[in-house]
């Protein structure tokens, strides 16, 4: 069984917290992390999201505008789910960029489930990935849009590459 290194937890107050997310609506009371914390607060933090279902288009098109992105010094925020958010990330990380990863349920390697080796690339590569709910929770539903709202408050831009009318991501 591999283990979590690096392991933070942040209140609101502390120096690392991302001041955004004091500014939220509704803003988380704590973040759990893994990985580099310092990345939280990256100058240019862009998030990159959209469809789980992505079309060729989609990731030709999130590929090569991430790829621009983080080679200009954007920090790329996105929900560590497949499809857009995947690709948008291995982008980032395919040029030497900062990520940073949102995760729907806690940091454990049974919580983060498929979604373990994204996890893992993206914190040995220098990366953050973070949560506000603890270790073991595990991902539902309803979390993924209480997700979204730390996506776009760490982030100074909301780009949506694909996406359905009715998408979450909208």
């Amino acid at each position: 069984e591999e283990h979590l290194h690096n392991l933070f937890f942040i209140i609101p107050g502390e120096k690392i917290f991302p001041p955004p997310l004091s500014k939220i609506s509704h803003g988380p009371s704590q973040l759990w992390g893994w990985g580099n914390p310092k990345t939280l607060l990256a100058k240019y933090p862009l998030a990159v999201v959209g469809t789980r279902k992505i079309t060729a288009y989609g990731r030709e098109i999130t590929i090569n505008l991430t790829k621009q992105l983080a080679t200009r010094g954007c920090a790329i925020v996105s929900g560590l789910m497949y499809g857009v958010d995947e690709v948008a990330m291995r982008a980032a990380l395919d040029v030497g960029g900062l990520v940073i990863g949102v995760w729907a349920g806690g940091l454990s390697r049974q919580s983060l489930g498929s979604r373990w080796q994204l996890a893992r690339d993206i914190v040995d590569k220098g990366g953050a990935v973070v949560s506000e709910f603890c270790i073991t929770q595990l991902p539902a539903k309803g979390l993924f849009p209480v997700r979204n709202r730390i996506v776009a408050g760490l982030s100074k831009a909301v780009i949506v590459t694909e996406g359905a009318v009715k998408s979450g991501s909208l």
